[in-house]
């Protein structure tokens, strides 16, 4: 079943699509340097997050009384509906402002079932400076420990992660296909939010508290969606190892598993592979003499030594870009730091197994020391970093309509 998902996923690409999903590109460095910035430890066991999910509360999508029979649709309390155009009551809900956390964030990677789960719930309010320094995982599991309340103050769900197209949808102002470039319109405006300037230029020193930006405001009322910090959402990308290799045979690109979890290239997956991995700056991999997949000792920094990292193979072909295999690969204890490194190996990338149906985590609007007019465009997405990277990476909370008595 989770092959046929993603190969109805991969499909979908080749054809128009009114909810668009991420779209790659290489706005992906630039966070605040923290212990674990340019690593990202492996995995020990399989599964995503099992937190709890979205609200199972149905929505406008999902009856046929809707406006009728003495129901209606709304948002809870500090909410901003998101809705159809002609529309008034919404498809999804959407907090205004980025969050904060309250409570014990747990282990960066739970999102693959290590360590310590997050019993943290997601506060959002004007005039707070947001979480950051938290990881997807941490997000993902705030959201879903936040109770979504009835106007009687009885818990009846649970908020959730934004996937990337409802963030994208609820900053551009349009459901679906269409909207605009930025929060607030298509012309850029260098005062509007807490960005850059439109070349790039960096004005502000530190994260604003959220709201501060009256224009950095969408269609809709959902404040800050670019600058201030980068957020987090859930990209809907379902990882699926054997229909990656199943992708890959059907664009051309000429990949196998091989022994020890290795992946064998033959010369037609040559210029066809981009690697995404935080902290290694070579984006195609190198062809062991043995067909295996290496990454070659220039891809790291001198200090890059006796590190594990993770990241994510992807297929470089149209109608292929949302085809990602977890991967990751040791770099030894080198014996000189001279630059470049000197060894005499390359290092073997391996399979991830750990990650299998996990999501691709997805990085969403620049921030205020990061970006420019065409780097903070919403439909700009960022996916490079794995479950447990940490940095200026904030997140808001989405959850379903309440069905509320007329």
């Amino acid at each position: 079943m989770m092959r046929l998902a993603f190969m109805v996923l991969w499909v979908a690409c080749s054809g128009p699509t009114d909810a668009p999903g991420p779209k790659a590109t290489d706005l992906d460095t630039g966070d605040t340097p923290t212990p674990t910035d340019d690593t990202a430890e492996g995995a020990d066991t399989a599964g995503p997050s099992d937190t709890a999910g979205p609200s199972d509360t149905a929505g406008p999508a999902d009856t046929a009384d809707t406006g009728s029979g003495g129901f209606s649709w709304a948002c809870p309390e500090g909410m901003v509906p998101v809705s159809t155009v002609g529309e008034e009551e919404p498809v999804f809900c959407m907090d205004a402002y980025e969050n904060q956390v309250e409570g014990v964030l747990g282990d960066p990677n739970q999102h693959l079932g290590v360590g310590v789960p997050t019993t943290a719930v997601a506060l959002h309010t004007a005039g707070v400076v947001p979480a950051t320094l938290l990881s997807y995982g941490q997000a993902h599991a705030a959201c879903a420990n936040t109770p979504v309340l009835d106007s009687d103050g009885v818990e009846v769900g649970r908020k959730r992660l934004p996937t990337s197209a409802e963030w994208e949808d609820a900053g551009d102002g349009v459901l679906g296909a269409g909207g605009t470039s930025y929060p607030y319109g298509d012309t850029w405006s260098d005062t509007a939010c807490a960005t850059p300037l439109e070349d790039g230029e960096v004005v502000l020193s530190e994260l604003q508290p959220t709201g501060s930006y009256p224009e950095c405001v969408s269609a809709f009322g959902v404040y800050d969606l670019i600058g201030n910090a980068w957020e987090w959402t859930d990209s809907g990308i379902v990882l699926d190892i054997e229909a990656w290799f199943a992708v890959a045979e059907a664009v051309g690109v000429d990949v196998s598993l091989g022994p020890g979890d290795t992946i064998l290239a033959g010369p037609l997956a040559t210029g066809s592979l981009e690697l995404r991995v935080q902290g290694v700056s070579a984006r195609e991999p190198d062809v062991g003499a043995d067909g295996a997949l290496m990454v070659g000792p220039e891809s790291f920094d001198a200090h890059a030594t006796g590190l594990s990292f993770t990241g994510f193979l992807v297929i470089r072909e149209e109608l292929a870009d949302l085809a990602f295999l977890p991967v990751w690969f040791d770099v030894p204890v080198r014996e000189t730091l001279e630059d470049p490194p000197v060894t005499t190996t390359d290092e073997r990338i391996l399979v991830l197994w750990e990650a299998e149906g996990a999501t691709v985590p997805d990085k969403r609007g620049c921030a205020y020391y990061i970006g420019s007019a065409f780097g903070c465009t919403l439909d700009s997405a960022s996916t490079v970093h794995m479950y447990d990277f940490v940095g200026t990476i904030s997140f808001r909370c989405a959850a379903d309509p309440l069905r509320t008595t007329e």
